[in-house]
């Protein structure tokens, strides 16, 4: 299953590729709503920052490479 299927299918969902982030970057706030950030890891190490509001996925970041902020 690739990204666009996983995040529009089943994007709460946790296992080896699809998860929530944790500790300092574990929240976002957007429109005074605070939300659980999730990351979805492609291959080669990129990733996915997104969250989900209402059913809807909302994209925070997309990265070719791991981020330094989860390191």
């Amino acid at each position: 299953m690739g990204a666009w299927e996983r995040l529009t299918k089943d994007p709460l969902s946790n296992d080896q590729t699809c998860h929530g982030i944790k500790g300092d970057l574990e929240f976002v706030t957007h429109k005074g709503a605070t939300h659980r950030r999730r990351q979805y890891e492609l291959s080669h190490r990129a990733r996915i920052w997104f969250y989900v509001r209402d059913g809807s996925v909302l994209l925070i970041d997309v990265r070719t490479h791991h981020p330094n902020a989860t390191k």
